[in-house]
């Protein structure tokens, strides 16, 4: 029995021992799976956050980039904008008649501000009797534009004194745009700009000196007040355009009423001249053919005794003399229209019709539509009088009419301000602007142009109702070169 239970248990005992074996590996080999597993769980777990992590700095490189090409696409957008903009504004300005300019400059400062965000836009110019450099010297708010919620520029910088902010006059002094976006950009030295700029609210201000071959003219300022200016830095060099274009045509509204006024001066000189002629005239020759017609009469009386064989001859002197006279008159009021000391624009235009009818033959009529009466100004009035003087001289000589209209009427303008058009027509043969154009006197109208553009008007040449030619100008009621 012993020997069976031995040999029963042997095999027991040999499981027992290869389990006491086996188990321990086992476990070591479940162990080692574990570890690995988790070995490998976190090698794909940091493999993960790698790409993870690429993949964000990918996305992020991708945003970034799509930003800054957004960036770039945004100002050239403006840039393209802005341009176009201040290409339309400076062919307006090139073709805009010198007496327009003072009305466009608000527009236009009102276009380029709502282009940057600007609540306010205004030109400052020193006074014409201040010098750069005098203790005195100042600029003052001469074009503006603004927002209505804003309101126009009040004091303290309706008039700005340079010297006192040292820091800004030395900045602009080079000619180069001022920016400010941010308070904070202001240096320390910079007190007086910094505080004004609190006092105003301003959330930032663009200054762009004016130049005119290196001179000082003035400087245009663009400024908010409440989200600042966009104004990208790729467009600094369009506020050089921009204070190129205002320079400019402030600048030749200067020179056009300087050359205004020199030509008012020749016109004053003229007329002086003619009416120094027209006085000798008068008096030396009116009087010597006065006294010749009594001496020939005289002669008359005596001959008619003695000689009555020469009495026709002497008649005849005396006849001579007779239609001399009234020759020597009308040249001297051609000369100098003494009539309008005498009598109102309208009323010298009548009589004018009527000297028309009575030398030539040819029908003036003469047709006033004016609302209200017109204020006599001299230089106004004698360069119409001289208009008409040389339409209807024009008309006589050219236009083989068989009748004329003169016609003075009053039309509203912009801001309340009234004009005078004087139309001059006739039913003649016309005008044919090409062959007006191979004239080298162009039927004295280049005098008529400039006669009117001195007067702050325009001349229009069109056919008229039936035929012939209408010439038509146009000038202010009140011009700042009448006296």
């Amino acid at each position: 029995m012993e020997g069976f239970f031995a040999n029963a248990l042997l095999p027991l005992t040999a499981r027992a021992v290869e389990a006491e074996v086996f188990y321990p590996v086992f476990v070591i080999i479940c162990l080692l799976a574990v570890v690995l597993s988790l070995l490998q769980i976190h090698r794909f777990s940091q493999r993960k956050q790698q790409v993870t992590r690429q993949q964000l700095e990918l996305e992020k490189k991708v945003f970034e980039r799509t930003q800054e090409i957004r960036t770039a696409n945004r100002e050239l957008k403006k840039r393209q904008e802005v341009g176009e903009l201040l290409s339309e504004i400076s062919t307006r300005f090139i073709t805009l008649p010198a007496n327009q300019i003072d009305a466009e400059i608000p527009i236009g400062l009102g276009r380029v501000a709502q282009a940057v965000n600007a609540q306010r836009a205004n030109i400052y110019m020193p006074p014409p009797d201040k010098e750069i450099g005098s203790s005195d010297f100042h600029v003052e708010v001469t074009y503006q534009w603004h927002e209505p919620a804003v309101g126009p520029v009040g004091s303290p910088t309706r008039r700005i004194y340079p010297h006192l902010f040292p820091w800004a006059d030395r900045q602009y002094q080079t000619g180069d745009p001022l920016i400010i976006l941010d308070i904070s950009e202001i240096p320390s030295d910079a007190e007086a700009e910094r505080e004004l700029f609190q006092k105003m609210g301003w959330t930032s201000l663009a200054i762009i000196p004016l130049y005119v071959e290196k001179r000082f003219i003035g400087n245009l300022n663009f400024t908010t007040m409440g989200e600042p200016l966009r104004w990208l830095p790729i467009l600094v060099d369009e506020l050089r355009v921009v204070g190129e274009i205002f320079a400019n045509a402030l600048e030749r509204k200067r020179q056009t009423a300087v050359m205004l006024a020199l030509r008012q001066d020749a016109h004053d000189a003229e007329e002086r001249e003619r009416t120094r002629i027209s006085r000798e005239l008068h008096d030396q020759l009116g009087g010597a053919l006065s006294a010749l017609r009594m001496q020939s009469k005289s002669l008359q009386d005596k001959l008619a005794d003695a000689l009555p064989e020469l009495t026709e001859h002497a008649a005849r002197i005396t006849e001579i003399i007779d239609e001399t006279l009234p020759d020597v008159r009308r040249i001297c009021a051609e000369l100098r229209p003494a009539i309008l000391d005498e009598l109102e624009l309208a009323e010298a235009l009548e009589w004018q019709a009527e000297q028309f009818t009575e030398r030539t033959g040819i029908p003036c009529e003469f047709d006033l539509a004016l609302e209200n009466s017109i204020e006599p100004q001299h230089n106004r009035d004698v360069a119409l009088y001289r208009i008409t003087q040389e339409l209807l001289t024009n008309v006589l000589r050219h236009a083989g009419a068989t009748q004329v209209r003169i016609s003075l009427t009053t039309e509203p303008g912009s801001e309340g301000e009234r004009f005078l058009v004087l139309n001059v027509s006739d039913n003649g043969v016309g005008i044919d602007p090409r062959t007006l154009a191979q004239k080298s006197d162009r039927f004295g109208l280049r005098g008529v142009r400039e006669r009117a553009e001195h007067l702050g008007g325009e001349l229009f040449l069109k056919k008229a109702d039936g035929g012939g030619a209408l010439v038509s100008v146009r000038v202010p009621e009140k011009n700042g070169f009448c006296s």
